[in-house]
């Protein structure tokens, strides 16, 4: 097996943490026993499948030998007894071609064991597409059970696991995981309704108003620096945050506001973004919180979606770095949500993380922003001007000074 998966740590929403911790944790397991693993696939296999003491994790979000093609989530095998792999999803959807080729992929590396494809996704009941790739499996003779189940159900077995049916090391383990799932909002999540007081709910909407009209003054006066808000031809305000990514914001009366949202812009006479890529875009950019007075404000890149950003980063760290020195910068970096999952406030953090091995997105370094942050202090008209103080200088050393190093993707032809 390649590296070993990460297991003590947090999910936030990342499908390839979730699979690492999962993995991690299962195959940590093995260590102690196979009881976990036969506890949790029991009700697969009609009680069945026994795996022994012999049974390894052999592949983790990579491929299983040097002539595969196709990579699975993790494989564990019990030698001349079972060979099972797993495909899991967090939100996204199914592929019937990746799902499929797992499975041929997994029979040309059995020897003699019993193949398992298990599946697990998000959904409530198992997707049509699985019972579609069951059939051809079926009618090209493929020796493979194709076996799915839901997150929710698999977590529903791990509570179910009971102290006397594992070992003493196992139980530490296995809380471990049952905590880590629940947090990602599988299993039983409602608890309760809560009343708020009529001055909670008029604050509440007065503060989302206020990033409305917020975001609406930056759009009037954005051309003042030479930029303009990003509205891919919308009228209504365009923003990137949480749930309702690619969305629309009107007033309190309207679905509320997410809790982080990223407002772009573009040099003025642009209708989109310079390098074409939406979201994977080099762009100033001005990030809201709902629940605090605060904002940063400077030039957003994507290392985890593209490698053009990726590859300047790392090759070029000592500019990002020398820049950051210069105009006293500061890195945030982000979840896919648009919340901050890491802050490195001095250079010599900064120059440690733009490096192959820590800028990971399974870390939270999915989305940077070199910039600055503002604390708003109760004088608006001074506060507005700062946000356009520091969206210029996000403009000038990026766009207008170092263009080929924060905008790689962009071809003036």
């Amino acid at each position: 097996m390649g590296r070993p998966p990460q297991y003590l740590r947090s999910i936030e929403g990342s499908e390839v943490a979730q699979n690492d911790l999962v993995a991690g944790i299962l195959g940590e397991s093995l260590r102690y026993g196979p009881e976990v693993l036969n506890g949790l696939h029991q009700p697969d296999f009609d009680g069945e499948l026994v795996l022994s003491g012999d049974t390894e994790l052999i592949a983790v979000q990579e491929k299983i030998d040097s002539q595969s093609e196709w990579e699975l989530d993790w494989v564990f095998r019990d030698e001349d007894k079972y060979l099972i792999g797993y495909e899991s999803k967090k939100g996204s959807s199914l592929s019937a071609k990746q799902l499929y080729n797992e499975a041929v992929e997994l029979c040309r590396v059995a020897t003699d064991e019993d193949v398992s494809l298990i599946i697990i996704t998000d959904h409530s009941r198992e997707p049509s597409i699985v019972a579609d790739v069951r059939g051809r499996l079926q009618d090209e003779d493929l020796d493979i059970d194709i076996v799915w189940f839901s997150w929710d159900e698999f977590l529903s077995r791990v509570k179910e696991l009971e102290p006397d049916h594992i070992q003493p090391q196992h139980e530490p383990l296995v809380s471990q995981l049952e905590q880590a799932l629940s947090n990602e909002g599988y299993g039983e999540q409602f608890s309760r309704l809560l009343e708020f007081s009529e001055e909670e709910i008029e604050r509440f909407k007065e503060q989302q108003d206020q990033l409305i009209g917020l975001i609406q003054d930056l759009d009037r006066l954005a051309p003042e620096v030479g930029l303009e808000r990003y509205s891919s031809g919308r009228m209504e305000i365009y923003h990137w945050g949480g749930s309702k990514s690619l969305g629309t914001l009107t007033n309190s009366y309207n679905p509320l506001a997410p809790e982080n949202i990223m407002v772009s812009f573009v040099p003025e006479g642009f209708s989109d973004h310079p390098e074409g890529r939406g979201t994977s875009s080099t762009y100033p950019g001005v990030h809201l919180h709902l629940f605090k007075p605060v904002i940063e404000v400077g030039i957003h890149l994507r290392p985890n979606k593209n490698e053009q950003h990726r590859q300047v980063l790392i090759e070029s760290s000592e500019k990002f770095v020398s820049l950051a020195r210069e105009y006293d910068l500061s890195l945030f970096s982000f979840w896919n949500s648009w919340g901050i999952s890491n802050e490195h406030h001095n250079p010599e953090e900064i120059e440690e993380i733009l490096t192959d091995n820590r800028l990971s997105a399974d870390d939270g370094y999915k989305r940077l922003l070199f910039g600055k942050r503002i604390n708003y202090q109760e004088e608006k008209t001074g506060f507005v001007k700062k946000i356009l103080d520091h969206l210029e200088l996000a403009f000038q050393f990026s766009w207008v000074e170092n263009r080929e190093l924060f905008y790689p993707g962009y071809n003036e032809e």
